[in-house]
């Protein structure tokens, strides 16, 4: 309910909100955009209405935050959580297709996990149908994020 509450994407005006925004506990979904009459910010903003529940959304019409991240011209970066940062796999992805709900909703679902998930009782409904190798061991990403991160980076 409190996610119904809110806007569906979030936007965002400088540097420090994008980096709030990005450091959190779960993947984050930005999109860059040259404008607020960008036809590709319209599909994301209605992408963000449907998967609103799964995802964290927000949005920048400022192409310069998205300098430092590659990024040059309207796309989606989907940034991964800090907690699971290793040295196998980028922090963050660039979607490089056009936007439309079905086309975002594949770009998240292939690319928010990573290479080795943190599976949990809220996201394992998004893991079925994948091919995992479950290895259990004592996660603990509020107290000990490095002892953690080492088990993942093996």
């Amino acid at each position: 309910m409190k996610k119904q509450a809110g806007p569906s994407s979030v936007p965002l005006h400088n540097g420090r909100d994008l980096d709030a925004f990005v450091n959190n506990f779960d993947a984050s979904v930005v999109g860059f955009f040259s404008g607020v009459d960008s036809s590709q910010m319209a599909e994301f903003l209605k992408a963000s209405s449907a998967m609103r529940d799964s995802h964290r959304f927000a949005h920048t019409t400022d192409l310069s935050l998205g300098l430092k991240h590659g990024v040059e011209s309207d796309t989606v970066v989907l940034f991964r959580p800090p907690r699971l940062n290793s040295k196998f796999e980028d922090s963050l992805v660039k979607s490089d297709e056009a936007v439309s709900t079905a086309s975002l909703r594949q770009f998240i679902r292939d690319n928010v996990f990573g290479l080795c998930p943190h599976l949990t009782a809220e996201n394992r409904e998004n893991m079925r149908g994948r091919d995992l190798l479950v290895a259990y061991y004592d996660v603990d990403y509020l107290r000990n994020i490095k002892g953690t991160n080492y088990w993942r980076n093996r």
